[in-house]
């Protein structure tokens, strides 16, 4: 019994070895990788009846695969070569003009679209342009006042007898015009525009004093007044011309 076993044994191991040894030599003479080993092990994994069961759904679906393409080039060809009824013509004709007419009426609104966005834009640009215009000719009749007030002999007497007074005093007469408690005869400038023509006519030293006065109870004021006698009069004042419609221009 001893001898049997020992038989079968050394013949398990031999079978053994057989198969490892084949298995390498498969796989030393490249007829053997890891992608064929597992497609062994996919194809052993299955029964010989699922097999044939699954190949047999394989070529059913081709087959009706191939049944559908044969359909649609029978009905391309068809469409292709068979006649079309007067009902069918007639048809087509139609959805060809409804869509020609579609296109047509989107093109014709867009266009209408384009006119509108074009006569609002013009308005606008006339409306800008008037108004520059407006404020350029409001400009030039200012300067063409103030060109006759500074030229009169009694604006220089006024000038001399501001310069004549200490700083705080002409401080406190220029403000009752700035704040509108001395309005300049009818047909000048405005207050405002008083009080920065007799800072611009003084003489440096007299102004800067004044303005000294300005700046302690009201820098920004004085602020105000240092800017004005940059630009008034130098170019005309057109930054309200872009005001919306309705909306009142500043005076």
């Amino acid at each position: 019994m001893r001898n049997l076993w020992t038989i079968a044994s050394v013949l398990a191991v031999a079978n053994l070895f057989a198969i490892g040894s084949f298995v390498g030599w498969l796989g030393a003479s490249g007829r053997l990788d890891r992608e064929r080993f597992d497609e062994l092990k996919q194809m052993l994994a299955e029964t010989t009846e699922e097999r044939e069961a699954r190949l047999a759904a394989d070529v059913a679906q081709a087959e009706q695969r191939e049944d559908e393409v044969q359909q649609l080039r029978d009905q391309v060809e068809r469409l292709m070569t068979s006649p079309m009824t007067a009902e069918e013509l007639v048809a087509l004709q139609q959805e060809a003009a409804m869509a020609a007419d579609q296109r047509m009426t989107r093109a014709m609104r867009e266009l209408e679209d384009l006119r509108d966005l074009l006569a609002r834009e013009r308005k606008e640009t006339d409306r800008l342009a008037e108004a520059i215009e407006m404020q350029r000719a409001a400009f030039e009749a200012r300067i063409t006042e103030r060109d006759k007030l500074i030229g009169q002999e009694q604006f220089r007497t006024a000038v001399d007898s501001l310069q004549g007074q200490r700083a705080p005093a002409a401080r406190a007469m220029l403000m009752a015009m700035w704040d509108g408690q001395a309005e300049p005869p009818e047909g000048e400038l405005d207050g405002r525009a008083m009080v920065v023509e007799y800072l611009r006519a003084m003489e440096d030293r007299q102004r800067n004093k004044v303005i000294a006065e300005f700046a302690k109870d009201d820098p920004a004021l004085a602020a105000v007044l240092l800017e004005r006698l940059r630009t008034d009069g130098v170019t005309p004042e057109v930054a309200d011309a872009a005001t919306a419609p309705d909306e009142p221009d500043t005076p």
